[in-house]
Protein backbone atom coordinates (compact mmCIF):
# COMPACT_ATOMS: atom_id res chain seq x y z
CA UNK A 1 0.00 0.00 0.00
CA UNK A 2 1.57 3.25 -0.95
CA UNK A 3 1.45 5.58 1.80
CA UNK A 4 1.46 9.75 0.42
CA UNK A 5 4.87 12.05 1.78
CA UNK A 6 2.16 14.30 3.87
CA UNK A 7 4.24 17.08 3.87
CA UNK A 8 4.75 20.00 0.94
CA UNK A 9 7.91 21.13 -1.25
CA UNK A 10 9.92 24.18 -0.98
CA UNK A 11 8.01 25.46 -3.96
CA UNK A 12 4.58 25.21 -1.79
CA UNK A 13 3.10 22.65 -3.65
CA UNK A 14 2.18 18.92 -1.85
CA UNK A 15 5.07 16.61 -2.12
CA UNK A 16 4.61 13.69 -4.30
CA UNK A 17 6.51 11.09 -2.99
CA UNK A 18 5.92 7.95 -1.04
CA UNK A 19 7.06 7.30 2.48
CA UNK A 20 8.75 4.11 2.51
CA UNK A 21 9.32 1.50 4.86
CA UNK A 22 11.88 3.22 6.77
CA UNK A 23 9.39 6.14 7.33
CA UNK A 24 11.30 8.56 5.35
CA UNK A 25 10.04 10.02 1.73
CA UNK A 26 11.32 8.58 -1.40
CA UNK A 27 11.46 11.94 -2.68
CA UNK A 28 11.58 14.99 -0.01
CA UNK A 29 13.89 12.32 2.59
CA UNK A 30 11.59 13.73 5.23
CA UNK A 31 10.50 11.72 8.22
CA UNK A 32 6.98 10.95 7.86
CA UNK A 33 6.33 12.52 11.72
CA UNK A 34 8.83 15.32 11.35
CA UNK A 35 7.06 18.89 11.92
CA UNK A 36 8.00 19.53 8.03
CA UNK A 37 8.13 22.91 6.72
CA UNK A 38 5.54 25.88 7.85
CA UNK A 39 2.12 26.12 6.86
CA UNK A 40 1.21 28.38 3.64
CA UNK A 41 -1.51 30.70 4.07
CA UNK A 42 -4.71 28.87 1.83
CA UNK A 43 -5.63 32.36 0.32
CA UNK A 44 -3.25 33.26 -2.51
CA UNK A 45 -3.59 37.05 -1.80
CA UNK A 46 -2.20 35.94 1.93
CA UNK A 47 1.14 34.89 0.14
CA UNK A 48 4.21 36.99 -0.11
CA UNK A 49 4.65 40.55 1.39
CA UNK A 50 1.65 42.82 1.40
CA UNK A 51 3.00 46.04 -0.41
CA UNK A 52 5.29 46.10 -3.15
CA UNK A 53 8.88 45.17 -3.72
CA UNK A 54 8.47 45.10 0.12
CA UNK A 55 10.82 42.23 2.05
CA UNK A 56 10.65 41.08 5.80
CA UNK A 57 12.11 42.75 8.38
CA UNK A 58 15.50 40.32 9.62
CA UNK A 59 17.01 41.74 12.74
CA UNK A 60 20.69 40.99 12.40
CA UNK A 61 21.59 39.26 15.57
CA UNK A 62 23.31 39.96 18.41
CA UNK A 63 27.01 39.67 18.44
CA UNK A 64 27.66 37.23 21.44
CA UNK A 65 25.50 34.86 18.96
CA UNK A 66 27.52 35.55 15.39
CA UNK A 67 30.24 35.27 17.45
CA UNK A 68 29.54 32.16 18.72
CA UNK A 69 28.19 30.68 15.42
CA UNK A 70 31.20 31.83 13.11
CA UNK A 71 33.89 29.11 11.39
CA UNK A 72 36.49 29.41 12.62
CA UNK A 73 38.26 26.45 10.26
CA UNK A 74 39.15 27.66 7.00
CA UNK A 75 36.78 25.68 4.10
CA UNK A 76 38.67 26.48 1.35
CA UNK A 77 41.74 25.35 -1.06
CA UNK A 78 44.54 26.80 0.34
CA UNK A 79 47.33 28.07 -1.76
CA UNK A 80 51.03 29.52 -1.57
CA UNK A 81 51.59 32.93 -0.79
CA UNK A 82 53.74 33.90 -4.22
CA UNK A 83 51.97 34.50 -7.12
CA UNK A 84 54.40 32.58 -9.47
CA UNK A 85 54.29 29.29 -7.22
CA UNK A 86 50.33 29.60 -6.84
CA UNK A 87 50.55 25.97 -5.57
CA UNK A 88 48.12 24.04 -4.14
CA UNK A 89 47.76 22.42 -0.56
CA UNK A 90 46.29 19.15 -1.93
CA UNK A 91 48.10 15.91 -2.73
CA UNK A 92 50.66 15.01 -3.68
CA UNK A 93 52.04 18.57 -2.12
CA UNK A 94 50.02 17.31 0.97
CA UNK A 95 48.40 14.08 2.63
CA UNK A 96 46.21 15.24 5.03
CA UNK A 97 44.62 18.12 5.73
CA UNK A 98 46.99 20.79 5.83
CA UNK A 99 47.37 23.48 9.14
CA UNK A 100 46.30 26.88 8.78
CA UNK A 101 49.80 28.38 9.42
CA UNK A 102 53.11 26.84 8.15
CA UNK A 103 55.57 26.85 4.93
CA UNK A 104 54.83 26.32 0.66
CA UNK A 105 56.09 22.18 0.21
CA UNK A 106 57.01 23.38 -2.80
CA UNK A 107 59.09 26.41 -2.85
CA UNK A 108 59.32 27.38 1.18
CA UNK A 109 57.00 30.54 1.44
CA UNK A 110 55.30 30.97 4.81
CA UNK A 111 51.20 31.54 4.74
CA UNK A 112 48.87 31.77 7.33
CA UNK A 113 45.53 31.15 7.47
CA UNK A 114 45.10 31.89 11.02
CA UNK A 115 42.80 35.53 12.36
CA UNK A 116 45.86 37.45 12.50
CA UNK A 117 43.24 39.75 15.04
CA UNK A 118 42.32 38.58 18.10
CA UNK A 119 39.58 39.66 21.17
CA UNK A 120 42.67 39.88 23.48
CA UNK A 121 45.32 42.21 21.16
CA UNK A 122 45.38 45.64 21.26
CA UNK A 123 42.79 48.16 19.40
CA UNK A 124 43.08 49.10 16.15
CA UNK A 125 44.78 52.56 15.65
CA UNK A 126 43.49 53.25 19.59
CA UNK A 127 39.50 53.18 18.15
CA UNK A 128 38.43 49.57 17.03
CA UNK A 129 38.18 46.88 19.70
CA UNK A 130 38.63 43.06 18.12
CA UNK A 131 35.61 41.04 19.67
CA UNK A 132 36.37 37.95 17.24
CA UNK A 133 36.62 36.91 13.68
CA UNK A 134 32.84 35.93 12.36
CA UNK A 135 33.62 34.81 8.86
CA UNK A 136 35.61 34.19 5.75
CA UNK A 137 35.58 34.56 1.84
CA UNK A 138 37.82 33.90 -0.44
CA UNK A 139 40.09 36.78 0.06
CA UNK A 140 39.80 37.64 3.61
CA UNK A 141 38.52 37.38 6.69
CA UNK A 142 35.75 39.24 8.78
CA UNK A 143 35.71 40.64 12.29
CA UNK A 144 33.46 41.94 14.64
CA UNK A 145 34.60 45.08 16.46
CA UNK A 146 33.50 47.93 18.26
CA UNK A 147 33.90 51.83 17.36
CA UNK A 148 34.91 53.54 20.72
CA UNK A 149 34.76 56.46 19.54
CA UNK A 150 31.21 55.89 18.11
CA UNK A 151 30.42 53.35 20.73
CA UNK A 152 28.79 51.18 18.06
CA UNK A 153 29.86 48.05 16.21
CA UNK A 154 31.75 47.80 12.89
CA UNK A 155 33.18 44.56 10.51
CA UNK A 156 36.60 44.62 10.00
CA UNK A 157 38.31 42.78 7.03
CA UNK A 158 41.55 41.65 6.25
CA UNK A 159 43.59 40.05 4.10
CA UNK A 160 42.98 35.57 4.60
CA UNK A 161 46.46 34.63 4.27
CA UNK A 162 48.37 37.72 5.16
CA UNK A 163 51.41 36.68 3.11
CA UNK A 164 49.39 36.51 -0.17
CA UNK A 165 51.11 38.41 -2.92
CA UNK A 166 47.69 38.43 -4.61
CA UNK A 167 45.26 39.06 -1.63
CA UNK A 168 47.59 42.59 -1.14
CA UNK A 169 46.43 43.49 -4.57
CA UNK A 170 42.82 42.35 -3.79
CA UNK A 171 43.02 44.95 -0.89
CA UNK A 172 44.12 47.44 -2.57
CA UNK A 173 41.40 47.47 -5.40
CA UNK A 174 38.92 46.70 -2.57
CA UNK A 175 40.17 50.08 -0.96
CA UNK A 176 40.05 52.28 -4.11
CA UNK A 177 36.65 50.79 -5.23
CA UNK A 178 34.53 51.29 -1.72
CA UNK A 179 36.61 54.66 -1.40
CA UNK A 180 34.69 56.03 -4.44
CA UNK A 181 31.14 53.93 -3.95
CA UNK A 182 28.45 55.47 -2.04
CA UNK A 183 24.90 54.14 -2.40
CA UNK A 184 22.40 52.54 -0.10
CA UNK A 185 22.13 48.90 -1.39
CA UNK A 186 26.29 48.35 -1.12
CA UNK A 187 28.30 48.60 2.37
CA UNK A 188 29.39 51.37 3.00
CA UNK A 189 33.37 51.88 4.11
CA UNK A 190 34.10 53.72 7.31
CA UNK A 191 38.06 53.62 7.89
CA UNK A 192 41.06 52.05 6.47
CA UNK A 193 43.68 50.78 9.33
CA UNK A 194 47.22 49.29 8.89
CA UNK A 195 49.29 47.69 11.47
CA UNK A 196 53.46 47.42 11.51
CA UNK A 197 55.88 45.48 12.66
CA UNK A 198 58.44 46.27 15.39
CA UNK A 199 60.76 47.40 12.78
CA UNK A 200 57.82 49.85 11.38
CA UNK A 201 56.69 47.56 8.38
CA UNK A 202 53.46 47.56 7.48
CA UNK A 203 52.15 43.94 8.10
CA UNK A 204 48.70 44.51 7.18
CA UNK A 205 46.17 46.55 6.10
CA UNK A 206 42.49 46.61 7.48
CA UNK A 207 39.23 48.40 5.73
CA UNK A 208 36.85 49.37 8.43
CA UNK A 209 32.67 48.67 7.00
CA UNK A 210 29.05 49.79 8.48
CA UNK A 211 28.33 46.63 10.16
CA UNK A 212 25.07 44.71 7.94
CA UNK A 213 25.12 41.51 9.55
CA UNK A 214 25.54 37.80 8.44
CA UNK A 215 22.09 37.26 7.25
CA UNK A 216 23.16 36.42 3.69
CA UNK A 217 20.83 34.99 0.97
CA UNK A 218 22.96 31.77 1.04
CA UNK A 219 22.30 31.52 4.63
CA UNK A 220 18.66 32.41 4.18
CA UNK A 221 18.50 29.66 1.89
CA UNK A 222 19.81 27.62 4.68
CA UNK A 223 16.93 28.61 7.29
CA UNK A 224 14.46 28.08 4.70
CA UNK A 225 16.03 24.07 4.12
CA UNK A 226 15.41 24.18 8.11
CA UNK A 227 11.92 25.30 7.73
CA UNK A 228 12.83 28.51 9.63
CA UNK A 229 12.52 30.80 7.22
CA UNK A 230 9.95 30.58 4.12
CA UNK A 231 11.10 32.35 1.22
CA UNK A 232 8.50 33.48 -1.31
CA UNK A 233 8.72 34.20 -5.07
CA UNK A 234 8.22 37.75 -4.83
CA UNK A 235 11.18 38.25 -2.34
CA UNK A 236 13.33 36.45 -4.77
CA UNK A 237 11.95 39.28 -7.45
CA UNK A 238 12.52 42.04 -4.86
CA UNK A 239 15.96 40.58 -3.96
CA UNK A 240 16.86 41.13 -8.19
CA UNK A 241 15.38 44.10 -8.09
CA UNK A 242 17.26 46.07 -5.17
CA UNK A 243 20.59 43.90 -6.21
CA UNK A 244 20.31 45.45 -10.21
CA UNK A 245 19.57 48.65 -8.48
CA UNK A 246 22.92 48.21 -6.91
CA UNK A 247 24.46 47.29 -10.00
CA UNK A 248 23.16 49.49 -12.12
CA UNK A 249 24.61 52.37 -9.81
CA UNK A 250 28.70 50.67 -9.92
CA UNK A 251 27.70 50.29 -14.11
CA UNK A 252 27.17 54.07 -13.80
CA UNK A 253 30.58 54.60 -12.12
CA UNK A 254 32.54 52.48 -14.59
CA UNK A 255 32.90 49.54 -12.11
CA UNK A 256 32.15 46.24 -13.17
CA UNK A 257 31.16 43.79 -10.12
CA UNK A 258 31.75 40.62 -11.50
CA UNK A 259 31.61 38.43 -8.97
CA UNK A 260 27.67 38.10 -7.57
CA UNK A 261 26.42 34.92 -5.95
CA UNK A 262 24.11 34.72 -3.06
CA UNK A 263 26.77 34.67 -0.41
CA UNK A 264 27.87 38.46 -1.47
CA UNK A 265 24.56 39.55 -0.56
CA UNK A 266 23.36 40.17 3.07
CA UNK A 267 19.58 40.57 3.65
CA UNK A 268 20.10 43.80 6.34
CA UNK A 269 16.92 44.90 7.81
CA UNK A 270 14.14 45.65 5.22
CA UNK A 271 16.16 45.55 2.46
CA UNK A 272 19.54 44.19 0.91
CA UNK A 273 23.22 45.56 0.95
CA UNK A 274 26.21 44.10 -1.69
CA UNK A 275 29.06 43.44 0.39
CA UNK A 276 32.89 41.80 -0.70
CA UNK A 277 33.41 44.65 -3.12
CA UNK A 278 37.07 43.17 -3.65
CA UNK A 279 35.90 41.48 -7.28
CA UNK A 280 34.86 45.03 -8.36
CA UNK A 281 36.85 46.67 -11.39
CA UNK A 282 37.07 49.27 -13.58
CA UNK A 283 36.05 48.40 -17.31
CA UNK A 284 38.50 46.92 -19.38
CA UNK A 285 40.69 46.12 -16.72
CA UNK A 286 42.69 43.02 -16.42
CA UNK A 287 44.93 43.71 -13.60
CA UNK A 288 44.69 42.57 -10.92
CA UNK A 289 42.70 39.79 -12.85
CA UNK A 290 38.77 39.25 -12.26
CA UNK A 291 37.50 37.39 -9.31
CA UNK A 292 34.67 35.16 -11.13
CA UNK A 293 32.68 31.96 -9.01
CA UNK A 294 32.20 29.58 -11.99
CA UNK A 295 29.18 28.58 -11.83
CA UNK A 296 27.78 31.91 -11.78
CA UNK A 297 29.88 33.43 -14.11
CA UNK A 298 28.84 33.56 -17.54
CA UNK A 299 30.58 31.14 -20.11
CA UNK A 300 32.82 33.99 -22.04
CA UNK A 301 34.22 35.23 -18.77
CA UNK A 302 37.61 33.07 -18.06
CA UNK A 303 39.59 35.29 -15.84
CA UNK A 304 41.84 36.85 -18.13
CA UNK A 305 39.34 38.67 -20.19
CA UNK A 306 37.75 42.08 -18.85
CA UNK A 307 34.38 41.90 -17.16
CA UNK A 308 31.02 42.66 -18.89
CA UNK A 309 27.89 44.00 -18.30
CA UNK A 310 26.66 41.25 -19.77
CA UNK A 311 28.58 39.14 -17.30
CA UNK A 312 26.81 40.64 -14.53
CA UNK A 313 23.63 40.49 -15.60
CA UNK A 314 24.44 36.78 -16.00
CA UNK A 315 25.35 35.96 -12.73
CA UNK A 316 22.33 37.96 -11.07
CA UNK A 317 19.71 35.66 -13.54
CA UNK A 318 21.83 32.45 -11.91
CA UNK A 319 21.54 34.07 -8.75
CA UNK A 320 17.60 34.41 -8.81
CA UNK A 321 17.55 30.95 -10.28
CA UNK A 322 19.36 29.52 -7.57
CA UNK A 323 17.14 31.30 -4.81
CA UNK A 324 13.63 30.73 -7.01
CA UNK A 325 14.78 26.47 -6.33
CA UNK A 326 13.63 27.38 -3.04
CA UNK A 327 10.63 29.90 -2.91
CA UNK A 328 7.00 29.60 -2.82
CA UNK A 329 5.44 29.65 -5.88
CA UNK A 330 3.41 26.90 -6.91
CA UNK A 331 0.28 29.41 -6.06
CA UNK A 332 0.71 31.78 -8.63
CA UNK A 333 -1.62 31.12 -11.69
CA UNK A 334 -1.65 31.80 -15.50
CA UNK A 335 2.01 32.53 -16.86
CA UNK A 336 3.11 34.86 -13.86
CA UNK A 337 6.22 31.94 -12.97
CA UNK A 338 6.80 31.64 -16.97
CA UNK A 339 7.34 35.68 -17.09
CA UNK A 340 10.27 35.41 -14.43
CA UNK A 341 11.45 32.35 -15.91
CA UNK A 342 11.80 34.34 -19.27
CA UNK A 343 13.49 36.86 -17.46
CA UNK A 344 15.89 34.62 -15.92
CA UNK A 345 16.30 32.71 -19.28
CA UNK A 346 17.42 35.45 -21.08
CA UNK A 347 19.37 37.28 -18.50
CA UNK A 348 21.42 33.65 -18.61
CA UNK A 349 21.45 33.60 -22.42
CA UNK A 350 24.64 31.86 -23.63
CA UNK A 351 25.03 34.71 -26.54
CA UNK A 352 25.77 37.81 -24.49
CA UNK A 353 24.00 39.90 -27.32
CA UNK A 354 21.21 38.03 -26.40
CA UNK A 355 21.08 39.14 -22.69
CA UNK A 356 19.70 42.76 -20.79
CA UNK A 357 21.46 45.37 -22.18
CA UNK A 358 21.78 47.14 -19.10
CA UNK A 359 21.02 46.23 -15.13
CA UNK A 360 17.82 49.08 -15.64
CA UNK A 361 16.62 46.83 -18.76
CA UNK A 362 16.67 44.12 -16.64
CA UNK A 363 15.09 45.53 -13.36
CA UNK A 364 12.24 46.87 -15.43
CA UNK A 365 11.38 43.41 -16.62
CA UNK A 366 11.70 42.28 -13.00
CA UNK A 367 9.10 44.72 -11.93
CA UNK A 368 6.65 43.77 -14.15
CA UNK A 369 6.77 40.13 -13.90
CA UNK A 370 6.43 41.28 -9.87
CA UNK A 371 3.44 43.18 -10.94
CA UNK A 372 2.01 40.42 -12.65
CA UNK A 373 2.54 37.78 -9.84
CA UNK A 374 0.66 40.37 -7.77
CA UNK A 375 -2.37 40.69 -9.51
CA UNK A 376 -2.46 36.71 -10.31
CA UNK A 377 -2.50 36.41 -6.51
CA UNK A 378 -5.34 38.76 -6.07
CA UNK A 379 -3.53 41.57 -5.08
CA UNK A 380 -3.87 45.38 -5.85
CA UNK A 381 -1.05 47.98 -6.57
CA UNK A 382 -0.71 51.44 -7.57
CA UNK A 383 0.87 51.76 -11.01
CA UNK A 384 4.13 53.57 -12.27
CA UNK A 385 4.71 55.40 -15.14
CA UNK A 386 6.20 52.91 -18.13
CA UNK A 387 9.63 53.77 -19.01
CA UNK A 388 8.40 52.14 -22.67
CA UNK A 389 5.57 54.84 -23.46
CA UNK A 390 4.85 58.39 -22.79
CA UNK A 391 1.57 59.19 -21.15
CA UNK A 392 -1.64 60.11 -23.09
CA UNK A 393 -2.76 63.44 -22.47
CA UNK A 394 -6.49 62.19 -22.69
CA UNK A 395 -7.77 59.14 -21.51
CA UNK A 396 -9.07 56.93 -24.13
CA UNK A 397 -12.71 55.84 -23.03
CA UNK A 398 -13.56 59.34 -21.22
CA UNK A 399 -16.79 59.21 -22.87
CA UNK A 400 -18.14 56.03 -22.01
CA UNK A 401 -20.76 56.01 -19.64
CA UNK A 402 -21.42 59.36 -19.03
CA UNK A 403 -24.84 61.05 -18.73
CA UNK A 404 -26.53 63.23 -21.30
CA UNK A 405 -26.65 66.86 -20.40
CA UNK A 406 -29.62 68.95 -20.44
CA UNK A 407 -29.69 69.88 -24.44
CA UNK A 408 -29.68 65.89 -25.20
CA UNK A 409 -33.13 65.50 -23.21
CA UNK A 410 -34.94 68.99 -24.80
CA UNK A 411 -34.42 67.68 -28.29
CA UNK A 412 -37.54 65.56 -27.62
CA UNK A 413 -39.77 65.79 -30.97
CA UNK A 414 -43.23 67.52 -29.96
CA UNK A 415 -45.74 65.41 -29.01
CA UNK A 416 -49.74 65.23 -26.83
CA UNK A 417 -50.20 64.71 -23.76
CA UNK A 418 -51.31 61.28 -24.00
CA UNK A 419 -48.28 59.85 -25.95
CA UNK A 420 -45.17 58.73 -24.74
CA UNK A 421 -42.19 60.61 -26.06
CA UNK A 422 -39.63 58.51 -27.61
CA UNK A 423 -36.11 59.28 -26.10
CA UNK A 424 -33.34 60.21 -28.23
CA UNK A 425 -30.90 57.47 -28.56
CA UNK A 426 -28.04 57.68 -26.21
CA UNK A 427 -24.38 58.07 -27.27
CA UNK A 428 -22.34 55.31 -26.45
CA UNK A 429 -19.30 57.10 -25.86
CA UNK A 430 -17.19 54.68 -27.96
CA UNK A 431 -13.87 56.94 -29.39
CA UNK A 432 -13.72 57.26 -33.33
CA UNK A 433 -10.93 55.73 -34.80
CA UNK A 434 -9.24 59.79 -34.80
CA UNK A 435 -9.53 59.52 -31.16
CA UNK A 436 -8.35 55.91 -30.66
CA UNK A 437 -5.06 57.31 -32.95
CA UNK A 438 -4.78 60.78 -30.87
CA UNK A 439 -4.91 59.15 -27.44
CA UNK A 440 -2.82 56.21 -27.92
CA UNK A 441 0.53 56.05 -25.92
CA UNK A 442 3.48 56.81 -27.80
CA UNK A 443 6.83 54.64 -27.44
CA UNK A 444 9.54 56.46 -26.00
CA UNK A 445 13.12 56.08 -28.67
CA UNK A 446 15.57 53.28 -27.44
CA UNK A 447 18.35 54.70 -26.34
CA UNK A 448 20.33 51.81 -27.80
CA UNK A 449 19.17 52.27 -31.66
CA UNK A 450 21.05 54.12 -33.54
CA UNK A 451 18.22 54.58 -35.68
CA UNK A 452 16.09 56.61 -32.89
CA UNK A 453 18.27 59.51 -34.03
CA UNK A 454 16.85 59.88 -37.48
Amino acid sequence: MRIPCPHRRFTGGPCTGAVQPTGYCDTCGRDETAPGLPALPAAPEDHGPAGLLELPLLDPGSPAERLAAAEHPVRIVMTCSVKSCDTAFVPPHTAAPPPDEGYCPVCGAPYSYRPELTKDGPPLQDQYVIRGPIAHGGQGWVYLAEDTHLEDFVAVKGLLNRYAERGAAQAGEERRSLVAIRHERIVQIRDFVSTANADGTVSGGYIVMEDVGDRTLSALVESVRRGAFVLDIEHVVTYGCQILEALSHLHGMGFLYGDMKPSNVIHHLDGIKVIDLGGVRKAGSVDPPPVITPYFAAPETDGTQPLTVAHDVHTVGVTLDELARWAVGDDVPGLGISSFRLVVARATAEDPEARFGTAEDMAGQLRGVLREIRALRGKRDQPEPSAHFTPSTELLGARLGSVPDYAHWLRRPPHSRRETPPAPALDPGTPTPTEIARRLPVPRPYPGDPQAAR
